[in-house]
């Protein structure tokens, strides 16, 4: 919750800082299931940021993200519409 309720300067610092916390304290389940919440609230923030931007805001990598699953699904969704068009 803090992430969606704090200025959207300190949004990356407090992001990271539970990050660092998460893989540092919770087991890996868990520990997957929050830095799942934790990117998708930060990219949803940031939305006019790139995926390349928002890993380097983060120090992470979002290609094992739901987000960036979704992304690249909903690619992969209109291409194949573009190519049935042709």
């Amino acid at each position: 919750m803090v992430l969606t309720t704090v200025e959207e300067a300190k949004a990356p610092a407090e992001a990271r800082y539970l990050l660092s916390r998460t893989r540092a304290e919770s087991s890996p389940l868990s520990s997957h299931a929050i830095i799942e919440m934790v990117t998708t609230v930060m990219s949803y923030r940031f939305e006019h940021l790139s995926r390349v931007e928002i890993e380097a805001m983060l120090d992470i990598t979002l290609k094992e993200t739901r987000v960036y699953r979704e992304i690249r699904e909903e690619g992969r969704q209109e291409e194949a519409v573009s190519l049935v068009n042709r």
